[in-house]
């Protein structure tokens, strides 16, 4: 079916179009029309009937017009006419999935976007919409749209364990050298005292009895990270204790593990390397959702006949 054959039914069932705009008959003077607005494209799903009535017309084909193409900048962007094609054919699929969000639903997506009514008029009368109810429907079109297109990405955007193992081995990350160290104060009041605690530390050091310490709960320190006030951990073996001499006191550090430089594990990266696949082949899937549904549409550009 060629674009003539199309105008041809649209005209009998009560819309006349004549070289790409939509007109209107005027009573007064039937043998001249008023341009409403200039159609952009004609495109239907399935396939198209012999439409005989005007019911038929609109429930198998749809128009946008260039205004429509307008209209749709409310967001503050500019919308090409395949944009606005891929919008309508995503709502055609919301709707064939049963998708069908509240009124309740859209006017809480236009609170949370801080729409009042104030601005809502404003927008339709910037965008030259009938009105207020006309604005939102156009922006349940696109509320809808995006729904639909999510829903198809997430179907799609499926990741498989060789999937993410593969980008593993391919993507290796290597975790720094690390200390995990137990630390402790212990103060002293006079210098009787401070030599008593330094003689038990010593030994402490040496054989690791002596004193008893209470440790508080670990630290982890990358070997990239130990400053040169701390330098002496770089020598520690794994149980080994050091301690500072303070004013008030001592510090005491104990060398509870070392952990070399090492692969990061599988487990560790897996949720990252889901986020990584996905945000890499978004694009793509919704390209495809969208080419997919524009290869089961029958679409008709006036300036192409």
């Amino acid at each position: 079916m060629n674009l003539a054959m199309i105008c041809n039914k649209l005209t009998k069932a009560g819309l006349l179009i004549i070289s790409g705009a939509l007109t209107t008959s005027l009573v007064s003077a039937p043998s001249t029309h008023l341009v409403l607005d200039q159609f952009a494209a004609v495109y239907y799903l399935d396939e198209m009937p012999d439409l005989g009535s005007k019911e038929d017309v609109y429930t198998y084909s749809k128009i946008i017009t260039q205004q429509s193409i307008v209209q749709r900048e409310f967001d503050g962007r500019e919308h090409s006419l395949d944009q606005i094609l891929d919008e309508k054919l995503l709502c055609k699929k919301a709707e064939a999935l049963k998708m069908a969000p509240s009124d309740e639903d859209f006017d809480r997506q236009l609170e949370k976007m801080n729409m009042t009514p104030e601005q809502q008029v404003h927008i339709a009368k910037e965008n030259n919409f009938i009105d207020v109810a006309d604005f939102k429907q156009a922006f349940k079109e696109m509320y809808v749209a995006n729904m639909s297109l999510g829903f198809e990405i997430e179907s799609r955007l499926v990741i498989t364990d060789d999937e993410i193992r593969a980008y593993y081995d391919q993507n290796p990350v290597w975790l720094e050298a690390e200390y995990e160290i137990l630390t402790s104060f212990v103060p002293f009041h006079n210098q009787t005292e401070q030599q008593k605690i330094r003689a038990k530390l010593t030994k402490l050091v040496e054989t690791g009895t002596g004193y008893k310490v209470v440790w508080e709960e670990p630290i982890v320190v990358k070997v990239g990270e130990v400053s040169l006030d701390n330098n002496f951990l770089t020598g520690l073996k794994e149980g080994q204790i050091h301690f500072k001499e303070l004013d008030n006191g001592f510090d005491l550090f104990k060398m509870n593990q070392i952990r070399t430089r090492r692969l990061q594990p599988l487990l560790e990266r897996k949720t990252q390397i889901v986020s990584q696949l996905r945000s890499e082949r978004y694009a793509g899937v919704a390209e495809k959702v969208r080419q997919d549904l524009r290869d089961k549409a029958v679409i008709y550009y006036p300036t192409q006949y």
